[in-house]
């Protein structure tokens, strides 16, 4: 599609409007007034053409203790707060995790696992009736919440090879994965997880309106991949696929966060349809920015930018406009500087519309 530039115009900088800060009691951060939604410059971003350089502070993340393994993964943003020593427990699937509030996370209790052959998952992995589930009283409870102005990014913390994970430990997943014994098992189970997380989508989309999926499977390690590209292709790829067009129907945006090393693996990332993808800066992100241009728009993360002043901010963006092409956006921007959004704003404002 052919996009005009948008002239930047000074006046955008004085709306007088501010989003909250991510974090509580902060001081509220710019909201300019966008010549565009922030939706529609995303969409164009990811095809090399934004109209600015997106960013996290432009979505609200809303993750409702209504689903329970917002609770069990240890992260929850809701009405009604969940305070610390209540995070963990168990899941969708009654696996327990423990919350570690020193790396802000959890891990499966160890010792137990649910699976000891993929063959068994059809008598003991129970799914859960989401129909159940009040989505209408949490809807109402976050009514204000859901409010912010801004569009809403909501969670599936364990995809599908760390849901593997999670029933099988890492040794028995990733022998899974490959074993010609146990691989038409997982692929089942795979198809029957895709099936649960688009219904659990489609729920999440009627009651709260959302835009953006962010959804985890963790690939790698911090040297490689955890497995081959020809397993991700044969193995994971299909069923991720199944969910993106399904998300893609109701008009979701996909962002992808897998952590590790995962530079090989990419392709099935794009071939997934993944709109956007959160890794880890061990990946050589700049050269997949030029190689997968108008096919992936790619994370950069902005955490290194906290207490800076705007000269250094302004050298940190000119760094990245130097090294990246245009379909990328700025996350993690809640660890960074509150100065770095309407910096960036500006600067990608003028920048891009040349």
């Amino acid at each position: 599609m052919i996009y005009d530039k948008i002239p930047f115009r000074e006046e955008e900088m004085q709306s007088g409007k501010e989003y909250r800060s991510f974090v509580p009691g902060a001081a509220g951060i710019l909201k300019p007034d966008y010549p565009i939604t922030v939706k529609d410059n995303l969409r164009r971003t990811m095809e090399g053409k934004p109209a600015w350089l997106p960013s996290d502070t432009e979505f609200f993340t809303f993750a409702p203790a209504l689903i329970v393994e917002n609770i069990a993964r240890g992260f929850v943003i809701d009405a009604e707060r969940i305070p610390a020593e209540k995070l963990g427990g168990p899941d969708f699937f009654g696996i327990n995790w423990i919350f570690m509030p020193e790396a802000r996370g959890s891990m499966v209790m160890p010792g137990n696992p649910l699976l000891n052959d993929a063959c068994e998952w059809k008598e003991k992995v129970v799914f859960p009736d989401i129909s159940s589930w009040d989505w209408e009283g949490s809807a109402l409870k976050n009514k204000m919440l859901l409010s912010d102005g801004r569009p809403v990014k909501m969670t599936i913390y364990t995809g599908f090879f760390e849901r593997l994970v999670s029933f099988m430990g890492m040794e028995g997943a990733l022998i899974a994965l490959i074993d010609e014994e146990q691989k038409e098992d997982v692929k089942e189970l795979f198809d029957r997880l895709s099936d649960f997380y688009i219904e659990l989508i489609g729920y999440m989309k009627r009651y709260y309106n959302f835009d953006v999926l962010w959804f985890h499977d963790d690939w790698g390690s911090q040297k490689a991949p955890m497995f081959s590209y020809g397993t991700v292709h044969e193995m994971i790829e299909p069923y991720l696929k199944k969910v993106i067009d399904a998300a893609h129907k109701i008009n979701i945006i996909f962002e992808f966060h897998s952590c590790g090393k995962i530079e090989p693996l990419v392709q099935a990332i794009v071939d997934s349809g993944v709109d956007l993808w959160d890794g880890q800066d061990i990946n050589d992100k700049a050269r997949l920015s030029r190689e997968y241009k108008g096919k992936l728009c790619i994370e950069v993360e902005a955490s290194s930018v906290m207490n800076s002043s705007e000269d250094e901010i302004e050298e940190f963006l000119t760094g990245i406009f130097n090294t990246y092409d245009k379909g990328i956006f700025l996350g993690k921007t809640f660890k960074s500087d509150p100065k770095l959004y309407p910096v960036a704003y500006r600067m990608s404002r003028k920048l891009y519309n040349i």
